[in-house]
C-alpha cells in the first residue's frame, strides 16, 4: 500500500498510521491525488467499490491492493473481496483532496 501511495501521489507526502484495536491492527495509508485520479476513483467507487481490491489499475500492474486483500483474506479466513470490504477488513475512500486505503491484521494471542 505504501508503494502504491508513493507512486500515485500528487505530492511527495504519504501518511501512514497504525492503530492497535481490541483484537487486530488497522493500517491506513493516505496520499493526495490529482483531479483526474479523483474522477476515475469516484466513478469506480460508485460503480464497484470492491474493484479497487481486484485488478484495477490506472498505470501499474493492478497487483498492489489485490495482494493486500488476498493476504488479509487468508489471515481472517475470508474468501471474497466483497466479504472483506463489507466486513471492514479492507477499504478505501476519497477524503478531501486525497485517497485513504486501509486494512486490518489480526494480533496474535488477542
Amino acid at each position: 500500500m505504501l508503494n502504491n501511495a508513493a507512486r500515485h501521489a500528487d505530492s511527495p507526502r504519504v501518511a501512514a498510521s497504525l492503530v492497535v484495536l481490541e483484537s487486530d491492527l488497522r493500517v491506513a495509508v493516505a496520499n493526495s491525488i490529482s483531479q483526474e485520479q479523483r474522477d476515475v476513483l469516484e466513478e469506480l467507487l460508485a460503480r464497484d467499490p470492491d474493484a479497487l481490491f481486484g485488478s484495477f489499475t490506472t498505470s501499474g500492474s493492478g497487483y498492489g491492493l489485490r495482494i493486500v486483500s488476498e493476504l488479509v483474506g487468508r489471515a481472517y479466513g475470508v474468501e471474497t473481496t466483497d466479504a472483506l470490504t463489507r466486513g471492514g477488513y479492507v477499504g478505501a475512500k476519497l477524503v478531501d483532496e486525497g485517497f485513504v486505503g486501509w486494512f486490518h491484521w489480526p494480533l496474535s494471542g488477542a
